[in-house]
C-alpha cells in the first residue's frame, strides 16, 4: 500500500507531535509504576527515599510503622 494513502495530513499530526504524545505516555506510566513499588515498600515496613529537587526526602506517610529486622 503506498504510503499516500495511508496518510492523514488532516490530522495535523507530526512526528514531533506524536514524539510528545509518546514522551508523556511514557512519564505516566513510570509514576504509575513507581506509586505501586512505593506502595508495596510501605506496606512492606520499608521507608521510601524519593528525589525532591537536589535532594532526597524519606517519604513517612501517616500510621508508617517500619519493619524491624
Amino acid at each position: 500500500m503506498p504510503k499516500e494513502t495511508i496518510r492523514k495530513p488532516e490530522m495535523g499530526l507530526t512526528f514531533e507531535k506524536v514524539w510528545a504524545m509518546f514522551q508523556e505516555t511514557d512519564r505516566k506510566m513510570k509514576e504509575i509504576a513507581s506509586k505501586g513499588v512505593k506502595d508495596f515498600a510501605v506496606k512492606s515496613g520499608f521507608f521510601v527515599l524519593e528525589q525532591s529537587g537536589d535532594t532526597i526526602r524519606i517519604s513517612v506517610p501517616e500510621g508508617f510503622k517500619p519493619r524491624e529486622w
